[in-house]
């Protein structure tokens, strides 16, 4: 099985790229093939495994550049690591799903910022409920973050 981890970057800094690091090295402990995909360069982690560089810049050609990459090179499940990529992801599986690849958002985080009872915040939300669900699985780290 192929996975392919979804993330902004692989910074040193970056907590999350260095728990989808640690995943990343359980997986391939556990004989599946991984490869990480970045929307950022410099790559100072995560060395040893096949880094891609997405190349286009916005969400609709992030996504269809990631969905090119996962029939390309026959990608089975994609976990995109935070909202945006999840967002991306859901995208690239709504408009530009040319394979049986699974896509696998993550939410780290509520949007508790945004205050309910705000007619101008309603079209953001509905989005962003369209966005994620346009995921096969969607993982929360809550049942907080389910809720919201």
């Amino acid at each position: 099985m192929k996975i392919a981890l979804y993330l902004n970057n692989l910074w040193g800094i970056s907590a999350t790229a260095r728990i989808a690091h640690m995943l990343a090295q359980k997986f391939k402990e556990n004989a599946y093939e991984v490869i990480f995909i970045v929307n950022k360069p410099p790559i100072e982690i995560a060395k040893e495994f096949p880094v891609i560089v997405l190349k286009k810049k916005g969400e609709l050609l992030r996504a269809y550049e990631l969905a090119q990459i996962a029939k390309e090179q026959k990608i089975d499940v994609v976990l995109s690591f935070m909202r945006p990529q999840s967002n991306v992801s859901g995208l690239a599986n709504r408009f530009f799903r040319k394979s049986k690849t699974v896509f696998i958002g993550s939410v780290h985080n509520t949007d508790n910022y945004l205050t309910y009872n705000r007619a101008y915040q309603l079209p953001y939300r509905y989005l962003e409920k369209w966005l994620l669900e346009g995921n096969d699985k969607i993982v929360a780290v809550s049942k907080a973050v389910v809720t919201d």
